[in-house]
Formats: C-alpha cells, structure tokens, sequence
C-alpha cells in the first residue's frame, strides 16, 4: 500500500486522489494543499481516514493511491464551488463501459447543472464555461502524469497495464528529484525531507535521497 505524493503549493486549490488501478478517484478541496495531503497521508497510514472506502482500497496489497493538485490559487470563498464542478467533471467520466469515475466521496456526485447555478448563485453561461475548462484540464493533469493517456483510454485498459502505467509515473516522479529537475527551493518542504522510490511491490531496499545533502 503506497499513497504517492506529489509536492504541492501550501495554497488553497482543488486535489485528487486517483486510485487507478480500482479505477476509483476522490475529489477534494484544501485551503492549503501541501497541509491536506500529509493529513490524507496520515489518517491512511493509522487507519483513521474518515472516507471508509478510500481506507479499504488503500489497506488492499500493492494499493497505489496517487494525490495531485488539480488547480492552485482559488480564492477560499470559492473552494466549494470548484470542487463541485470537478466532481460533476469526474463523474461525467460514467458510462455503460466504465467506472473510472466511481467517487469515493459520492455523497457529493449528485449535484447537476442547474444545481451548480443554483447552489452558487451563478449565470448558466458562466458554470458551463467554468465546466469546460475544468473538464480540459482534468483530461490534461491525467495526461501529463500517464503518458498522454487521458481518461477515455485509462478505463479500457487492463490491470496489468494500469499496474506498468503506475510504475513509469513512480519512475518519472523519482527522477524529477534524482536530477534537480524539481528545485528544491520549490519544495516547501521540512528539513529533513527524503522521497524515496516507490517499488511496485513493496521492496524494502528500494533507493532513497536526501535532497539537503545535495
């Protein structure tokens, strides 16, 4: 079981957790990212996350759960409406073929388009923009973190191809790290901050860095 963590802005934005090989994602919003995913990260780890189905398929052997920002910098006094419009994004993925989309938090999966101009007090036109554009770049954070596969072409793939997409983007991340691509003066990150290569399969001499050793 791994929750793979991408390092995140401590600013307010909307989030996803995708388990993808269940297929599975979970849509959130965060006044400070980076905060929120140590707290998914640690109510998993201890087997106290609230979302009951997120803690059973994380318990489940070589679980791969990946979180990642979705949009940074939205006001705070607009956090609910952009996680609805994500979510009604995310479940849009539905149909007679697949469940990619099968929210962990579908308590929140029912509201539609005219709720979404109600519930926020906003113009048809303006939510059915906003939609689009959420909905482009939902497929794009798929896409620039699976090999250009977007969400149409992840749910007709088989696990065993899910499971070697999931190892390249554990390979990919690791070296962004390995080679200085990712900065760490962008890494709001403690002291003693170490990632460590995520075997598929749980290895336990997988290879770890301390980026303040550099």
């Amino acid at each position: 079981m791994k929750f793979i963590m991408e390092y995140q802005a401590n600013r307010s934005g909307i989030y996803a957790i995708l388990n993808l090989m269940e297929k599975r994602i979970y849509i959130g919003k965060a006044t400070k990212l980076q905060v929120r995913a140590y707290q998914h990260r640690d109510d998993l780890r201890k087997n106290l996350e609230p979302n009951l189905e997120l803690q059973r398929d994380y318990n489940k052997p070589n679980a791969r759960l990946i979180d990642f920002s979705l949009v940074e910098d939205v006001a705070q006094e607009d956090l609910l409406y952009y996680e609805s419009l994500y979510i009604y994004v995310a479940r849009s993925w539905e149909n007679d073929e697949s469940e990619i989309s099968r929210l962990y938090n579908c308590s929140k999966s029912k509201i539609d388009l005219n709720g979404l101009v109600k519930n926020y007090n906003k113009e048809k036109s303006k939510v059915e923009s906003d939609l689009e554009a959420a909905k482009e770049n939902f497929n794009q954070a798929l896409q620039i973190r699976f090999g250009g596969r977007g969400p149409s072409e992840l749910v007709k793939m088989q696990p065993q191809e899910l499971a070697e997409i999931v190892k390249e983007y554990e390979k990919s991340e690791y070296k962004k790290y390995r080679t200085g691509e990712l900065k760490r003066d962008s890494l709001l990150s403690c002291p003693d901050f170490n990632f460590k290569l995520y075997s598929l399969y749980d290895d336990s001499d997988c290879e770890k860095i301390n980026l303040d050793q550099k």
